[in-house]
């Protein structure tokens, strides 16, 4: 809040968003667990938040996160937006605050840049058509997952 911003960068966890705001991205914020709280989500709302960076951990438990904060920043009028997959590191891990560690926050400001990322919508709509295949069964379970709340 002190710092003014209109957008925040959302991490699915403390130590992610301590390493990114310790080195100088105070638009960094915790949902913790992978999911953005209904307090979380109000919170920034009161504080005048227009857009959303998501950037969770690029792992199964992440892209559900993504699915479900995309869902309750719309439902508060907050616009979400998805950044690009993090990479996955020789240690087999993709965290956030790894990421800054081996690649720097510039370069980390730029992965998580709104030019960078994809409205929440589009990522949505990009997961279901990864489903699609060319039998009936196919698309209508394509159809099922685009239409289920």
């Amino acid at each position: 809040m002190a710092a003014g911003h209109k957008e925040v960068v959302v991490v699915e966890g403390v130590t992610d968003a301590a390493v990114a705001q310790a080195l100088g991205d105070s638009r960094v914020v915790a949902c913790v667990a992978a999911s953005l709280s209904g307090e979380q989500v109000q919170s920034l709302r009161r504080s005048g938040i227009e857009r959303a960076v998501i950037c969770l951990d690029p792992d199964s438990a992440g892209d559900k996160g993504i699915e479900s904060c995309i869902k309750s920043l719309l439902l508060a009028g907050i616009t979400p937006y998805v950044a690009p997959r993090l990479p996955v590191g020789e240690d087999g891990d993709g965290d956030p605050d790894k990421f800054i560690t081996r690649n720097g926050i510039d370069a980390w400001l730029q992965h998580t840049h709104l030019t960078k990322a994809q409205h929440g919508l589009r990522w949505k709509a990009q997961q279901i058509t990864r489903l699609a295949g060319n039998t009936d069964a196919d698309k209508q379970a394509v159809l099922l997952e685009a239409t289920k709340e």
